[in-house]
């Protein structure tokens, strides 16, 4: 064999051990990325049922004291809802390594259960008292459930629970791309065109085209560059010191920032919508109360001296306080502000006013029909006030907005509960269950 035969054999073993090779990282890049896709796939599903049966154990906690039939309908087809969320993320979970066969019972039964409630409601039927006695039941199974996914959730990393072999991920996802494009073309090219809707619900075209209050006011238009003199204003800082990082159309909206801020600035009216500082909080020394003032005295500082501080939570060494608009001492929940105080400092880190912006205007319609002492006899006798109530607007499902009597009241379960009674039509509108803990207040 000639000196040239053997270079060139070696160059193409060479080429053939080079293609090999990357034939064998394809592989394995493959087997890891399918791996990684069901695992993540897995977890997935997971958090799904997990914050699924927590919604339904906090809407059988409501539904035990839902007074009226339409808001025992409203609250019963959110628990069929999320029971239908919940039977599907256990479709996908591979429940032969987790048992969660009472979850699965549960969930079917809730759901059935709560239809049944809801179809009961609509015809204008109270509930019975063996009803609500099912509802206490199902309540307890629920919290049971939810603490013991809680705890599964915990451990699901540690333990290795969503693991995938490398054959189960390939063998997997052979299947999957075979029927996947062909579905999913067909699915589309049967879709039809998506009716114009108007209704008192989330996705009402009414919502989706609602223009912000603050654009509807007009106001002065601004450009960039008097939009970081604002910013600058509102952050106490140079305006040299910000530079434009971004800017929206419809609406323009500019965005300013320098190395540890970030601000943004409408171009109608020229009011800053939103602002956060990038701050990691040392050890916790300002008490909740104490920076719930400091946010107080931030707002009135910038204008917003009608404000009322509700609702706050701690995260990552920061409380967030929700401010809600008051006119009249009506509660404007819509008109809302919230103001983020590190827990270590005392300054304010964040800020976001969107919300009061879009919905923020003034209200004709304050004075209600219907007395205090009426609308206290639309609770549920089995709920104790802890509040003499009072007058607040709240937004519909289809953010149409309702003047309501606000009270706060304590079941026989311990919990607590916020409870709105139309101040108008005397109708239940919605019930929330009061969260208190050392993190903070919430509704859910």
């Amino acid at each position: 064999m000639t000196k040239t035969a053997k270079i060139l054999i070696s160059v193409f073993a060479a080429g053939a051990l080079a293609i090999a090779v990357g034939f064998v990282f394809k592989y394995k890049s493959d087997v890891r990325r399918y791996k990684l896709a069901y695992e993540l796939s897995y977890r997935r599903a997971l958090t799904e049922l997990v914050g699924s049966v927590a919604h339904i154990d906090s809407n059988l906690s409501k539904s035990i004291y839902a007074q009226s039939p339409s808001m025992l309908v409203t609250i019963a087809t959110d628990i069929y809802r999320h029971a239908e969320t919940a039977k599907n993320a256990l479709a996908a979970l591979p429940t032969s390594d987790v048992s969660l066969e009472k979850t699965a019972v549960f969930v079917s039964q809730v759901g059935d259960f709560s239809l049944s409630l809801a179809r009961s409601a609509a015809r204008g039927e109270e509930i019975a008292a063996e009803s609500r006695a099912s509802l206490v039941s199902l309540n307890d199974t629920a919290a049971q459930i939810a603490a013991e996914l809680d705890e599964i959730y915990t451990h699901s990393d540690a333990e290795g629970f969503f693991d995938v072999s490398a054959g189960e991920a390939l063998a997997a996802e052979a299947e999957r791309v075979s029927g996947f494009s062909g579905g999913m073309t067909a699915m589309e090219q049967n879709l039809p065109e998506s009716p114009v809707l108007i209704y008192d619900g989330p996705y009402s075209e009414h919502i989706t085209q609602t223009v912000p209050q603050y654009l509807q006011a007009g106001g002065e238009v601004i450009d960039a560059v008097d939009a970081r003199r604002v910013a600058a204003r509102f952050l106490g800082v140079s305006a040299d010191s910000l530079h434009l990082s971004c800017k929206t159309t419809d609406p323009v909206i500019y965005t300013f920032e320098n190395d540890e801020v970030i601000a943004s600035v409408t171009a109608v009216g020229g009011h800053v919508i939103s602002y956060s500082q990038n701050v990691v909080p040392a050890a916790e020394t300002v008490a909740h109360e104490d920076a719930v003032g400091f946010a107080q005295n931030f707002l009135v500082a910038r204008g917003y001296a009608d404000m009322e501080p509700s609702y706050y939570y701690a995260a990552g060494g920061i409380l967030y306080i929700n401010f809600a608009y008051t006119d009249r001492s009506v509660t404007v929940y819509p008109d809302l502000i919230q103001v983020g105080v590190a827990l270590d400092s005392g300054k304010v880190t964040y800020f976001q006013a969107d919300g009061y912006w879009n919905n923020h205007r003034t209200r004709t319609d304050l004075t209600p029909t219907l007395s205090l002492a009426d609308a206290l006899a639309k609770l549920n006798p089995s709920l104790l006030p802890q509040t003499e109530g009072r007058l607040c607007i709240i937004p519909s499902p289809g953010k149409h907005e309702l003047l309501c009597y606000e009270f706060r009241a304590t079941g026989e379960n311990g919990k607590h509960y916020l409870c709105y009674i139309n101040a108008h039509s005397g109708i239940e509108e919605t019930i929330f269950v009061l969260i208190e803990d050392e993190n903070g207040v919430l509704t859910i």
